[in-house]
């Protein structure tokens, strides 16, 4: 082979290899797990590195549920609800966590995912601006955000809920967010608390027990201050419940809605 054969073939290799893993400005959006993941690696982003996260997601969506892969057992979790032990599935928090993974092999420092209202991010917007991580309101799915979430990084904010713009048919606790390091806890502990709150709300009703929605939820905002988690609940009729520390991180977007922090 001659000398400019060997040349042009050379140029050729580095010009695909450049092309494999060319740069990818804009966010990328694809469906798994049913419904739409959206992940945003800003100015680290690129086809090869998003073509690795969603390949993965696949895998994950794949293998979760099978008996011979024993790799997804960490993301079963298992929480006492009326004396029964049950297990909650964390499959989105699995997601998340291996995206995690992957783009901190890839030193990836400012990222957002959004995994159907279950969210990941880390570092900061590119304009240096805190994140905003806005909570819908249960009874209207498509309106605007009616709390939002700020000044938080390097987080996951696993929510848990059940819309109906019908507010009759709405259970009395439809919306949980679990705020921690831990994405898989995080997304198991969301249905959990989702399960326990709206369950023990029939019970009283049915038993006509003498107890409050705050008891409940403050008792549980303390258990989660000692694991340094942090927790938003929003009944039926529009109230905000949310752990003390997130005072000053946590603001209604209109005035008829009010926070308690606990």
């Amino acid at each position: 082979m001659n000398r400019k054969k060997v040349t042009a073939l050379l140029a050729l290799t580095v010009l695909l290899l450049v092309s494999c893993d060319k740069k990818q400005l804009e966010p990328e959006s694809k469906e798994v797990f049913g419904t739409i993941c959206t992940v945003n690696l800003y100015e680290n982003g690129t086809e090869k590195l998003y073509a690795k996260i969603f390949d993965k997601l696949n895998e994950i969506e794949r293998d979760f549920d099978s008996a011979e892969t024993k790799e997804y057992e960490n993301a079963k979790r298992f929480f006492q609800l009326n004396n029964e032990m049950k297990k909650y599935s964390a499959i989105k928090g699995c997601a998340i966590e291996a995206i995690k993974t992957i783009t901190r092999k890839s030193h990836v420092r400012r990222m957002m995912v959004n995994l159907d209202g279950k969210v990941y991010v880390a570092g900061t917007k590119q304009d240096k601006s805190p994140w905003k991580i806005g909570l819908k309101n249960p009874a209207n799915p498509s309106g605007i955000s009616i709390a939002v979430l700020t000044g938080l990084s390097d987080i996951s904010v696993m929510t848990k809920a059940e819309f109906n713009e019908d507010a009759s048919k709405l259970k009395k606790y439809p919306s949980v967010t679990i705020i921690s390091t831990d994405t898989i806890f995080a997304d198991a502990y969301s249905s959990y608390i989702f399960d326990f709150l709206n369950n023990s709300a029939e019970s009283d009703a049915t038993s006509r027990r003498d107890s409050t929605p705050e008891e409940k939820i403050a008792e549980i905002c303390e258990k989660l201050r000692k694991m340094e988690v942090k927790m938003i609940i929003i009944d039926s009729e529009g109230k905000i419940y949310a752990s003390k520390a997130l005072e000053g991180y946590l603001g209604s977007e209109f005035d008829d809605y009010q926070i308690v922090f606990m």
